[in-house]
């Protein structure tokens, strides 16, 4: 019910900012703003089969949304808050969450730099009319579990010439779990690369990162190098592909004092792995659509100390009718992850317990028909099957899930027309 007056409070002040600038130019009550806002609730019923059991859900949303148009210095906000409540069952997916990203620029005619922030929170996984694959798309899924996180990121660029950029970036991330459902993370990471163009056609880039994964309660941090060459190429005007692939050095810090086995003395032995990143991605009359492939080291998405994953991911989409009143789109997507432990931690007495493996596929599909300027109707469907060696795995609450996930879901969407503001 909070989750549901907060929509209709910003959609009431949206309403009345519309209103504000309706006057003409001359009016001196005009906001001295430019810019684009867009806003929209959602309403779906969910219905979850899951061990032999069924559950249903109501859920309501609301994503407001605004950017600026200026050139320089660009601003967008972006607000998302929802609720979902069981009407039936054990209804895994229950609870608030709420979603807040920032970003602002600053260019200029050599360089430009980029800051964002975002702030995250959900119980179990959010419905989010925007991403139809979120939750599944997860380093881990899991059920019936709370998560706070927050990002923030840097980006800062420099053209050499007409044909070469030079970036570097860098970001702080914190994954918290306030009942205790899974490993609190802090990640760092900087980078810096070069891009050059080599013609119409195709560019080639080198970069050099640097991550480190903290854990709470663990003595034990990673840091992970990586040292990767790519090639873009754009072979039509709808079809581009980038592949890049380098080495990885991971080492391990152990502090003092420790509660781990072995003890901080004996060092744990670091190793040399690879990163790989590879797409294409085709936008043709059919519809838009991708393929990728990644592999390397990354945090351990809140259940394991360290992971090393290979994912595979595809997404589709298509939109029918050239009338935007009454248009009918179609998205489907899908993939496999794979999530290893890293072995050199296989020794250590580690906070969580649930060092282990994890194998996951997953596929959604949702339909969408716009009924008139203002109203839309929407069929999805999402299916997950994770297993794992991992003893903390099971599928009961505040545990990753083991076993196959599926929900249906139908709804009824308000998305009005953008509305623009101008100074």
């Amino acid at each position: 019910m909070k989750a549901f007056i907060a929509i209709m409070t910003i959609l009431g002040l949206v309403a009345a900012a519309r209103a504000q600038v309706a006057p003409e130019a001359t009016s001196p009550t005009r906001l001295a703003i430019s810019g684009t806002l867009s806003y929209s609730a959602r309403y779906v019923q969910v219905a979850e089969f899951y061990n032999g059991g069924t559950s249903q859900l109501a859920n309501v949303s609301g994503n407001f949304g605004y950017s600026t148009t200026s050139e320089r210095h660009p601003t967008s906000v972006s607000l998302g808050a929802g609720d979902s409540w069981s009407l039936s069952g054990t209804g895994y997916n229950g609870g608030p969450y709420e979603s807040l990203s920032l970003s602002q620029g600053f260019a200029g005619q050599h360089a430009s730099l980029q800051l964002g922030d975002f702030v995250g929170y959900h119980k179990g996984v959010p419905f989010d009319e925007t991403n139809p694959t979120l939750g599944t798309a997860e380093p881990i899924l899991t059920l019936d579990t709370t998560m706070v996180n927050n990002g923030v990121t840097g980006t800062y660029s420099y053209k050499l010439g007409a044909f070469s950029t030079l970036s570097a970036g860098g970001a702080y991330s914190q994954v918290y779990y306030p009942d205790g459902g899974g490993v609190n993370t802090n990640s760092l990471m900087a980078n810096a690369g070069l891009n050059r163009r080599l013609n119409a056609r195709n560019s080639i880039f080198g970069e050099y990162s640097f991550s480190q994964y903290g854990y709470s309660g663990s003595d034990v941090s990673i840091d992970a190098n990586t040292a990767v060459a790519g090639w873009q190429r754009t072979w039509t005007h709808k079809i581009t592909t980038s592949v890049s692939a380098g080495p990885q050095w991971v080492t391990f810090n152990t502090s003092t004092p420790a509660p781990s086995t072995p003890p901080p003395s004996t060092s744990l032995p670091g190793f040399t792995g690879y990163s790989v990143n590879a797409s294409v991605t085709d936008t043709s009359a059919v519809g838009a659509a991708n393929l990728a492939y990644s592999h390397g080291v990354n945090s351990g998405g809140g259940y394991l100390n360290g992971a090393e994953v290979d994912a595979i991911t595809v997404s589709f989409g298509r939109s029918f009718g050239r009338q935007v009143r009454s248009q009918f789109t179609i998205e489907l997507a899908g993939g496999y992850r794979r999530t290893d432990a890293l072995s050199s931690l296989a020794s250590v007495n580690l906070p969580g317990g649930s060092q282990g493996d994890y194998d996951a596929k997953y596929g959604t599909a949702q339909v969408s028909r716009a009924l008139g300027r203002l109203f839309s109707a929407y069929a999805g469907y999402t299916g997950t099957s994770q297993s794992s060696t991992s003893s903390a795995s099971g599928g009961a609450p505040l545990a990753p899930l083991n076993g196959l996930f599926q929900t249906i879901s139908f709804g009824i969407g308000f998305t009005p027309p953008q509305i623009h503001l101008r100074h």
